[in-house]
């Protein structure tokens, strides 16, 4: 992770799912600082690191290629940039093409597991894992098993982890290929459905600046969990009377 900042580019923040899915679209000058996926199931830190590269950037805009993330970009505050970020919940819709094409796909199942390409080569797991994003997702087994007890527990877990059942989307490339015939190899996983990936999200974000939510300099980013404003800005008075 280390980087060298410029003075003149953007720095660009990614998770590593979206490694390779978006250089056609960077400037000569910008700068891109990938984290690594399993971060994910470490929020706290994630939100700390993300924090610490938004401070220490020297380019006045700062794109985070990251959306609420398990609430890891939740409370990010801007300092002297202007930082901008996906609005989404996920990758997953990044993926999709949007908020609506992953309802229409997830919708009967928010925590649906899958994988690509990416996941399948920079996960462990190799696929999705279900985080924390404040709607009522735990992270890990063991966290359905402390707070609702063995048998509910594993029960809850069995049916949101969708251990056996996949995902998997796909860019119709060779190493898709390659990557879908190695997963039904391992038997570890049934892909149940392919989905057409896209791009279009990052290409619009990096080139039009459309479906970004925007703030700073001095603001601190909040909220909504809807899937159409998604973010708003930390109201500091209000949390002051409070």
């Amino acid at each position: 992770m280390a980087v060298v900042w410029g003075d003149m580019g953007r720095t660009i923040i990614a998770c590593k799912i979206f490694e390779g899915l978006f250089d056609e679209w960077l400037e000569v000058d910008d700068e891109v600082c990938y984290f690594e996926i399993e971060q994910h199931l470490q929020i706290a830190t994630l939100n700390e690191q993300l924090q610490q590269v938004i401070d220490n950037s020297s380019n006045h805009e700062v794109i985070l290629l990251y959306g609420i993330c398990g609430n890891a970009t939740v409370g990010l505050r801007s300092g002297e940039h202007r930082v901008s970020i996906l609005r989404v919940h996920d990758c997953t819709a990044v993926l999709s093409g949007g908020n609506q094409a992953f309802l229409e796909l997830f919708g009967e199942n928010l925590s649906q597991g899958w994988s690509s390409v990416n996941y399948h080569n920079y996960s462990k797991e190799g696929k999705s894992p279900v985080i924390n994003n404040g709607t009522g997702f735990l992270v890990g087994k063991h966290a359905y098993i402390d707070k609702y007890g063995e048998d509910n527990g594993e029960y809850l877990w069995s049916i949101l982890k969708s251990d056996a059942e996949i995902y998997y989307f796909t860019f119709n490339t060779i190493e898709d290929e390659e990557t879908m015939a190695d997963i039904r190899y391992r038997g570890k996983f049934k892909i149940i459905k392919t989905i057409e990936a896209t791009k279009e999200v990052l290409r619009k974000a990096l080139v039009e600046e459309d479906g970004l939510f925007s703030f700073g300099p001095n603001e601190t980013l909040d909220v909504n969990y809807d899937f159409v404003e998604v973010f708003r800005i930390k109201d500091s008075k209000k949390d002051d009377q409070a």
